[in-house]
């Protein structure tokens, strides 16, 4: 008798390919990538016993096997090194997209962001295929393009990128082919076809969420974050996965919840980091690490990474890659013990890191900008916005600015606060 239970049916192709699929040699027969995989099992005998499914050896002995992997290399700075699988999410209009080309194009070509910055890359240029679930080629166009002239018809400067830069947009839209029982199906098939033909080593996946909306399985999102984590261990290949988050209020701190299908999702993740979008200026971003498996967190709430969203001429510093044999940039994080409060900053408009906006007209890339690390705190609440605890500190510093010859105003603006609330500050400082 054929054993069936309330969730699961014979007779029902999605659930039962999202429950059996969980190798890459069962999703279909050999194509194009099976003369792949099957090299490297016969090059890698001891991770594919031919008799067995478990491999058993004194715990010792993986320890010494485990020396002989060399470090993980930086391809954005800790965030997300080689050979891990990495989930970026963050919600609409955030700059998801934006964020995953720059990285793409900083693996691409080698370089780092910026200088000092903690999107640092140790690694050699190495061929990217991004997978572009979201944006039309005229709307990749207009994000990384720009006019001459202020003319409409003027010529447009493109952004050169690097040739090992590879963009792929889906050009199927008519019935899945017969050898396949799901879109996840030939989804996994093509990105294995594609990623052996271009010989690509870092694969970007935007959008995950795509699959939900373009699948009537409900697990698709699933069943592929099985395959990318599959492909990673086989191919020894680096994921990074963008995913959303519903509808979440600006000023409450990010955490793995806010991801669509995070308990389900964090799991198949060596790292996950996150976008917020600051109240501070609407232009702000603040990154922040989520889940952190093989290193500790340094871009926690007390330490998000701050970036500002603008066209640039050149989102890279000339200098090349860092080569693996250097010395890694160092630990990126506020010192406590030096740090002002966080309203006791000056605004970012007068930060020195102003002078990284270019002019409209010689600026044909959209990316982030680095600014500097901040509180998450300081990005979620009201420009305007106190606690009770902050209180003694800004009355401190406004009086210790006011007798030093500013004026309300200067107070205010240096604080991010009203005028009133400045003059309120200083009557208390005078009558205490």
């Amino acid at each position: 008798m054929t054993h069936k239970t309330e969730n699961f049916h014979e007779d029902d192709d999605d659930n039962y390919d999202a429950d059996r699929y969980d190798s890459i040699a069962d999703w279909q027969p050999p194509y194009a990538h099976q003369k792949l995989l099957d090299e490297y099992r016969k090059k890698n005998p001891e991770v594919f016993p031919a008799d067995n499914l478990l491999d058993v050896r004194p715990a010792g002995e993986w320890l010494t096997d485990a020396n002989y992997d060399p470090p993980a290399t930086q391809l954005f700075g800790d965030l997300w090194k080689e050979g891990e699988l990495a989930i970026l999410f963050g919600d609409t209009a955030t700059g998801k997209s934006v964020l995953a080309t720059q990285i793409a194009e900083s693996i691409a070509c080698g370089r780092a962001f910026a200088e000092h910055s903690p999107f640092t890359t140790h690694h050699s240029p190495l061929r990217v295929l991004y997978l572009d679930f979201e944006l039309t080629s005229a709307q990749f166009l207009e994000r990384y393009s720009v006019s001459r002239l202020s003319t409409l018809d003027s010529p447009l400067i493109h952004y050169a990128f690097s040739p090992n830069f590879l963009r792929s947009e889906i050009k199927w839209n008519d019935a899945l082919p017969r050898a396949f029982k799901t879109l996840t199906q030939f989804m996994t098939h093509s990105l294995i076809a594609r990623l052996n033909e271009t010989e690509s080593r870092v694969l970007i996946v935007d959008n995950i969420s795509y699959l939900n909306n373009a699948n009537t399985n409900a697990n698709s999102a699933l069943t592929l974050m099985r395959a990318l984590n599959t492909l990673k261990k086989e191919l020894g290949i680096s994921i990074l996965v963008l995913a959303h988050t519903p509808k979440r209020p600006i000023r409450k701190a990010i955490t793995v919840n806010d991801l669509a299908g995070s308990k389900i999702l964090a799991n198949f993740a060596d790292n996950m980091f996150a976008i917020g979008t600051s109240t501070q200026d609407k232009n702000l971003r603040y990154i922040k690490e989520i889940k952190v498996r093989n290193h500790p967190s340094n871009y926690d709430e007390s330490n998000v990474i701050i970036c500002r969203l603008e066209k640039m001429a050149s989102p890279f510093v000339s200098s090349p890659h860092v080569s693996k044999g250097s010395t890694p940039h160092p630990e990126h994080r506020i010192p406590h013990s030096e740090t002002p409060h966080p309203e006791l900053r000056t605004p970012h408009s007068e930060t020195p890191h102003s002078e990284l906006r270019t002019p409209h007209s010689s600026a044909p890339f959209l990316g982030f900008a680095f600014l500097e690390f901040d509180t998450e705190r300081h990005h979620t609440i009201r420009p305007h916005e106190t606690t009770f605890a902050d209180r003694p500190k800004l009355i401190a510093a406004a009086r210790a600015l006011s007798q030093k010859g500013h004026t309300h105003r200067d107070i205010a603006e240096i604080l991010n606060l009203g005028k009133g609330t400045v003059g309120r500050y200083l009557s208390e400082s005078n009558d205490s």
